[in-house]
């Protein structure tokens, strides 16, 4: 967090003009096509001390002090060897897949071997570094810092977060949509999203065509192009609380990470949900009571044998015992 308040909009690759703080956007071949307007404060920030995927801030987006705020512009820091979801996203829009956002925008704006160049690190550091490296003789020398790129990423279209929903219909067919554009996104793209959770499925604002989404998948940071064969042996990544049980067992051989683990995690989002209460002024809450056994999902040396557990009868039926009111209805839906 005081990084990101210490940096200048130069090293955030940002200008100014009479209608506000932009950056630029360019195409696929580095030219400069037009302006993409933020705006302030971010409405988004993921810390790299609190989850290890890297950080990560996002603003809203727009062309013009005219236009509605139909962007979402994402800064992150990721090691250099993990794929840009810019590339998983030029996939989608190639092989015309539905439900998910489009990319509009990429631009590589520093990288940590620049920003560090010439600088000497101190003993004690160095010192630490020869020691790993003399009992790991055969990984490559470290430069004394961990390898990162710093991007600027702009996609569309911007929505709402799935706990902003009005009514139970039109959360239905926000899972509706979004389970759809999952299958889209396999069949059509040949991508597998691998970290389906509340905080990626949005609500897309209404539109006038009938063929438009009203759930939408965003964040494929983590998806995995089929071509590539499957999923590596040991290759554990998602959101814990909503992973299918199967994709917790990653180090198990011969257990590739597939479309039935995704799906397992909507059934997981939708019981989070379900058991989230509303505030007193009738908003939805984001984070489970503390009674709620699905809490125990989080702690990594337990989730999987628990989540094992709730998912049993006898445990299942303890958990639809903790649906918020609003959600007694589909109580007996849910156990058939």
């Amino acid at each position: 967090m005081a990084a990101y308040a210490s940096m200048h909009d130069r090293e955030w690759g940002r200008k100014k003009d009479g209608e506000g703080t932009y950056v630029c956007v360019e195409d696929e071949n580095k030219k400069v096509t037009g302006k993409m307007y933020l705006e302030t404060p971010p409405f988004f920030i993921r810390d790299e001390e609190v989850i290890a995927r890297g950080s990560l801030l996002c603003h809203r987006g727009r062309e013009s002090s005219k236009a509605p705020w139909n962007f979402v512009v994402k800064y992150k820091w990721k090691p250099p060897w993990h794929e840009p979801e810019a590339e998983q996203l030029k996939r989608v829009r190639d092989r015309n897949v539905w439900g998910v956002v489009q990319f509009h925008s990429y631009n590589l704006i520093d990288k940590t071997e620049d920003l560090r160049s010439g600088l000497i690190f101190v003993v004690g550091a160095k010192a630490l570094l020869e020691t790993f490296e003399e009992n790991r003789p055969n990984l490559p020398k470290s430069p004394g810092y961990r390898s990162t790129v710093f991007s600027c990423l702009i996609i569309s279209s911007s929505g709402t977060s799935i706990f902003e929903y009005e009514n139970l219909h039109q959360l239905l067919e926000v899972f509706h949509d979004a389970i759809k554009a999952h299958r889209s996104l396999y069949q059509d793209g040949g991508i597998l999203h691998r970290d389906i959770a509340a905080s990626n499925i949005i609500i897309v604002p209404p539109t006038t065509s009938a063929e438009s989404p009203k759930g939408m998948l965003i964040d494929l940071d983590t998806a995995w192009d089929t071509a590539r064969g499957p999923t590596p042996q040991g290759s554990m990544v998602g959101t814990s609380p909503f992973m299918a049980i199967g994709a917790l067992e990653a180090h198990v051989q011969n257990n590739p990470r597939t479309y039935r683990h995704d799906l397992e995690s909507f059934f997981y989002v939708f019981l989070f949900i379900a058991i989230c209460p509303r505030e007193e002024d009738g908003t939805k809450a984001e984070e489970l009571p503390r009674t709620s056994r699905l809490l125990q999902w989080r702690q990594h040396k337990q989730q999987q044998v628990r989540k094992t557990a709730d998912m049993g009868e006898k445990g299942f039926e303890a958990v639809l015992e903790e649906f918020s009111p609003e959600f007694k209805c589909l109580k007996e839906p849910c156990f058939h």
